[in-house]
């Protein structure tokens, strides 16, 4: 069908029809030149013997009138030749090319409409690079979806450091990292009142990794470095509320000043609502090392931490943030599950399962992150 029709629009170039329409137009322009041409030489050999303005507009309104008048019977000429004469030809072959075109709409419709968005836990604030996330779904397997990036869930990790008064970190030089002892609790006490549930460290990539959700509203609380503010003023916010959390260990530092001591990290991991994971020995920067001193970091307080609390360690956390191809590498053959970093989002991923996000937190209640 479509081939036998093919041969009736090449017949709109033949030379019987360039004959009937093409034709003639070209005739009438190439008429409309000559005119035109010898209309300026009359004119240039006049201005050559006096400069009448109103000859000359008088001829070139005359010209631009014949000009108008013979161009549009032309198309008009046109218009109804296609219109009454080969549109009965062509017809068949628009129609089909119709048809192809409504049904590749019909398949790209179906193909969005089955597309699923990633299910998110939380709204996000519109400020945030984070888009607004759906509606949490009472199914955990429906609380997360495959992208192109792999399996991922919407999980909010937040990082603090110190949590102390302001004053107090003020005098002590914590100011930059401290987080005011009200703020925190304030804070804390937002996310049970909002129905949110806090999850290890080791959850996160522990379900990433298994492809399944994780059930209510989770939500990560990290406290990095180990400082014995954390003892004093985290810990006791922690048993008031029932809040898990995650202290990120730099083990050559336990026992000094500001730090935690062994004793300490003991008792609060001993009550079930605090875990301690891997922040290397020393907090060094990992990628300006070489594998042999990336591991011994990794490796060394991994071991201090399994010996002294009895835990077993599978979770990192990277110095400063700072990681590349080489400390995953190491990271990877050492046994880790996962690690993090301080890049922010909500969005976890199977395929950065090594450099799960962190957003820093600030004074601010959760809800100006749209939680």
């Amino acid at each position: 069908m479509v081939r036998k029709k093919l041969p009736i629009l090449k017949k709109l170039l033949n030379k019987r029809q360039r004959k009937k329409f093409i034709n003639p137009f070209i005739e009438k322009g190439k008429l409309l030149f000559e005119k035109t041409k010898l209309f300026f030489q009359q004119t240039s050999q006049n201005l050559s013997k006096s400069f009448d303005k109103k000859k000359i507009k008088k001829k070139i309104k005359k010209l631009i009138t014949s000009v108008s008048k013979k161009l549009g019977t032309t198309w008009e000429k046109g218009r109804v030749y296609f219109q009454a004469e080969n549109l009965r030809k062509v017809w068949p072959v628009l129609a089909i090319l119709a048809i192809l075109l409504m049904i590749a709409g019909i398949f790209i419709f179906a193909r969005l409409e089955n597309r699923k968005p990633v299910i998110s836990y939380h709204k996000i604030a519109k400020t945030s690079t984070i888009a607004k996330s759906a509606t949490v779904s009472s199914k955990i397997d429906e609380n997360a979806e495959f992208t192109r990036k792999g399996f991922c869930l919407s999980v909010p990790a937040f990082y603090y450091h110190h949590i102390e008064p302001a004053d107090l970190a003020a005098k002590e030089g914590h100011a930059s990292l401290n987080i005011d002892v009200g703020a925190f609790e304030a804070q804390m006490k937002y996310f049970v009142d909002h129905g949110y549930n806090t999850i290890t460290a080791e959850e996160l990539p522990a379900s990433l990794a298994a492809h399944r959700g994780i059930g209510g509203k989770p939500i990560l609380i990290t406290l990095d470095d180990g400082y014995v503010d954390s003892y004093t003023y985290a810990y006791p916010i922690a048993k008031k509320y029932g809040i898990k959390l995650n202290l990120f260990i730099i083990t050559g530092l336990l026992g000094g000043p500001d730090y935690l001591t062994w004793s300490q990290l003991q008792e609060m991991v001993g009550s079930g609502l605090v875990f301690a994971y891997d922040h290397t020995v020393s907090h060094y920067s990992l990628p300006s090392g070489n594998v042999e001193k990336i591991k011994s970091e990794i490796v060394g307080a991994k071991e201090a931490l399994e010996e002294n609390l009895g835990v077993n360690v599978r979770i990192l956390a990277y110095p400063y943030g700072s990681y590349d191809q080489k400390v995953i590498n190491v990271v990877q053959e050492t046994g880790f599950l996962g690690a993090y970093g301080t890049s922010s989002s909500f969005l976890q991923c199977e395929s950065s399962i090594y450099s799960l996000k962190r957003t820093r937190a600030s004074g601010s209640l959760p809800s100006a992150y749209g939680l």
